[in-house]
């Protein structure tokens, strides 16, 4: 019985590993998205009536919203259960991903409700500073994870092991 849960643990570490990876990766990605987002998002609330503004607003959040849904469902679904399984992980950090992670997805659901380019000008302005708000939203929440969680994880899931 011993022998079996070995590789068990080996393989949810590797898989760990490759997930935690692949969403630093994400998160480099997304940065200039994210920027360019609440750039033209800050703009629009000044001149929500800008019809090529709205049509970056569009593409802005088209692009972040594709990536974003996969890499937080991710991180809600293996990397913050597996922080949390983890007796000696410190709690505020998930905790704090957590109420980011449910801060992102309440702006998001402000957002996805309504069209920049099809809304009246009320409307667009402020789905304009949603969209600056979970800008610099996500910008922290990344800012914090490769500043403070990602680099715990990493300590945990390459520590040498003990003999």
């Amino acid at each position: 019985m011993e022998n079996k849960r070995i590789p068990e643990v080996a393989t949810r570490e590797s898989q760990m590993k490759f997930t935690l990876a692949r969403l630093a990766d994400e998160d480099i990605e997304l940065r200039r998205p994210i920027l360019a987002a609440a750039s033209v998002a800050a703009r629009l609330t000044l001149d929500p009536g800008n019809r090529e503004l709205r049509e970056q607003a569009a593409r802005a959040w088209e692009r972040i919203d594709s990536v974003l849904v996969n890499h937080l469902g991710r991180e809600e679904r293996s990397v913050l259960p597996w922080a949390e399984s983890l007796a000696d992980f410190p709690r505020h950090l998930v905790d704090r991903a957590r109420e980011k992670h449910e801060r992102i997805q309440a702006l998001h659901d402000l957002i996805a409700t309504h069209s920049f380019e099809k809304g009246s000008d009320e409307v667009v302005g402020a789905q304009a500073r949603n969209l600056c708000v979970y800008a610099t939203t996500l910008d922290d929440l990344i800012a914090g994870e490769e500043r403070e969680l990602f680099p715990v994880m990493r300590r945990v899931l390459f520590q040498q092991p003990r003999r």
